[in-house]
């Protein structure tokens, strides 16, 4: 078996520690092309030899630089798997209650909107295509003990807004098994059991490593690009990918993520 990662990112490196144990062969494209036991290709560099071979594909490239399916969907007519990467910003504000693969997706930002445009693309490709809308990403190296030691962890308080997270191995999981559990169209939520603020999240941290809690931030005081993130609450569901794909979580809440 084949994978090719176009974007060989955070979450593409993880899965494919898991494949290359099981002896796949992978590949993607990336501009760090110095990573041992996959080969790298610069991305305008794809051709029709370099996926010649190709089973499965992962898409995690943002939607401003995702061209892969009108530079090379014609080479991928024969993959049995295509996962696309996407977000639960799709979803936008849903004052705090619970969403499903099923809930009106209304994003409230151009970041949301251009992921939902993406996933409309994807799946009217005719390829065996799954949406995977991940909530924030964090583990090793990507999380909030280490912006703590690195001084740049904030203390956004804002009452009653709700985000979801994932742990990257379990993304790792989830992906894998939508793997053996091919159906082209379906969208799956990717998120853990236990949406918080991110005061809570923060707060135990730095509870974990015996520091100081950060001074509390206001909302309206951080970046433009950081306050979108706050504009809509929503707490994610995960259901559907326990019921279909049989997954069962590693790191059920951040508590047991950020102890690990």
């Amino acid at each position: 078996m084949h994978l090719f990662c176009f974007g060989y990112g955070y979450v593409a490196r993880f899965f494919s520690k898991r494949l290359l144990d099981l002896y796949w062969k992978v590949s993607g494209t990336s501009r760090n092309q110095d990573v041992q036991s996959v080969s790298l290709f610069n991305y305008d560099k794809v051709n029709k030899d370099t996926l010649q071979d190709v089973t499965h594909v992962l898409v995690s490239i943002p939607p401003d630089g995702d061209d892969v399916l009108e530079r090379y969907g014609s080479c991928l007519q024969n993959v049995k798997w295509l996962g696309y990467l996407s977000a639960t910003s799709v979803y936008g504000d849903h004052a705090g209650n619970w969403v499903t693969e099923e809930s009106e997706t209304k994003p409230m930002e151009s970041r949301g909107e251009n992921r939902l445009r993406s996933e409309k693309k994807w799946l009217n490709s005719n390829l065996p295509v799954h949406i995977f809308r991940l909530a924030g990403i964090y583990g090793p190296g990507r999380n909030v003990l280490v912006d703590l030691r690195l001084g740049r962890a904030k203390h956004v308080q804002k009452e009653g807004h709700f985000f979801s997270r994932i742990h990257v191995e379990d993304i790792s999981n989830i992906l894998f098994s939508s793997m053996q559990n091919i159906k082209p169209g379906e969208i799956y939520n990717c998120a853990d059991d236990l949406p918080a603020t991110q005061s809570e999240v923060v707060t135990y941290a730095a509870k974990l490593l015996n520091v100081s809690i950060p001074e509390p931030t206001e909302v309206s005081l951080l970046p433009d690009c950081v306050q979108s993130f706050y504009l809509g609450s929503k707490k994610v569901s995960n259901a559907k990918i326990k019921r279909e794909l049989g997954i069962s979580l590693i790191y059920p809440n951040y508590r047991v993520g950020l102890e690990s």
